[in-house]
């Protein structure tokens, strides 16, 4: 099945099922893999984004979508597409439906998962039990996730790893993880190929973290956000005074 990410643009560009921004470096004509971007309109006519707010003046605030699926991505192409009242209305209701589902996993107890890092290392949410487990679910060309990996790599020396443990999980092959560590540094240790435990924690925003106590419960949920650091530590250290 393809993987597809499709895209609202209003004053700001977002997810249409989220908070994903598109990549900052698309505005420059590159993503995140350094790949040249070519943005098709409807009828085939190259786009360029920089002319986004006179395409919303013809089509209108909050119609604009960009879609591309992962053959498009290994040529580089993202398609600009026309929003309908339905597709509006739709991502309206599957948005809030998504962020009910999200949120309901708050002071529970997390899914366990048992997935392998790029060293061949199995990590059991199960064998933390006694630590706090803070997990960051990110892909390699998500734009806000590799924003926010400098300030969640400063997080990662804050801590003791003997109570910390930081995961990252993302639906990427090891190989595509690998090569992404050539170009930006992540210190969480990465677990790739994890679309069912993604799935398990109703994911569906990049980035999402999340601050799992002790006893495996969840006691944050942070989609994004620009005080990412300032806003996990404060969430580890009301768990490490317990």
């Amino acid at each position: 099945m393809l993987y597809r990410q499709l895209f609202i643009a209003a004053f700001t560009i977002v997810l249409l099922s989220g908070l994903f921004s598109l990549p900052v470096a698309a505005q420059s004509g590159t993503n995140a893999s350094d790949k040249p971007l070519t943005y098709l309109l409807p009828d085939g006519r190259i786009f360029n984004p920089s002319k986004i707010d006179s395409l919303e003046q013809a089509w209108g605030t909050g119609r604009i979508a960009f879609d591309h699926t992962t053959a498009d991505d290994e040529k580089g192409i993202i398609h600009v597409v026309r929003l309908t009242d339905e597709m509006v209305k739709a991502s309206n209701e599957r948005r809030e439906a998504e962020r009910r589902a999200l949120n309901n996993m708050l002071h529970r107890p997390a899914p366990d998962f048992t997935l392998t890092d790029l060293q061949g290392k199995a990590w059991s949410l199960a064998s933390l039990k006694g630590k706090i487990v803070v997990l960051n679910f990110w892909f390699t060309s998500c734009g806000p996730c590799i924003k926010e990996m400098p300030d969640l790599n400063k997080l990662t020396r804050q801590y003791d790893a003997r109570e910390v443990v930081f995961l990252a999980i993302t639906f990427n092959d090891a190989d595509q993880v690998r090569a992404f560590q050539q170009r930006v540094a992540f210190d969480y240790t990465l677990l790739p190929a994890a679309r069912a435990t993604i799935n398990d924690y109703k994911i569906t925003n990049y980035p999402t973290s999340l601050v799992i106590d002790q006893q495996g419960v969840v006691k944050k949920i942070q989609q994004g956000g620009a005080n990412i650091e300032e806003t996990l530590t404060t969430a580890i250290d009301s768990l490490n005074r317990k």
